[in-house]
């Protein structure tokens, strides 16, 4: 009978310890209703160099700041799934951001670069750990794509 009770009583620890882990131990990201988001986007202009290409767009969205910072990516996804796979060819630069439904940037990328570009923004995430209290961990970013149709399919020379 003791045996008995003893088993029991490592099951609930140990399905207490895990139920644990489980809650405090994975990330969560900040938010929805404060994280940047991109509707669409038009371009503006498209200028070329003897290297490079570059191209002035402007985006329409929700919680465009200053700061937001645009990455792009080769890798076609659904929205809001998590960006990895980032072209670093792609420099992007904030032009002008009046408001936070609308800013205006310029796409700077080599000539040689071909095919359509998707575009990622950031979120800030968070990271719990019961290992590790949360005022020794810093904030750290994700970035989520924008979807299969916000593109920008670069032209062929």
């Amino acid at each position: 009978m003791a045996r008995s009770s003893s088993r029991q009583a490592e099951r609930l620890k140990y399905f207490l310890f895990v139920l644990f882990f489980q809650s405090f131990g994975s990330a969560y990201v900040a938010k929805e209703e404060f994280a940047p988001e991109l509707y669409s986007l038009e371009i503006k202009s498209v200028k070329e160099n003897a290297d490079s290409r570059q191209v002035t767009f402007e985006v329409r969205g929700r919680n465009l700041q200053s700061t937001t910072q645009i990455k792009a990516t080769k890798a076609k996804a659904e929205k809001d799934s998590v960006c990895e796979d980032f072209d670093t060819n792609f420099n992007f630069s904030l032009i002008e951001n009046s408001e936070s439904t609308k800013a205006q940037y310029l796409l700077t990328v080599p000539k040689s670069a071909k095919g359509v570009i998707y575009f990622c923004l950031p979120r800030q995430v968070r990271e719990n750990s019961a290992l590790v209290p949360p005022i020794f961990k810093g904030d750290f970013i994700r970035w989520y794509h924008q979807g299969p149709d916000l593109t920008y399919n670069l032209p062929s020379e």
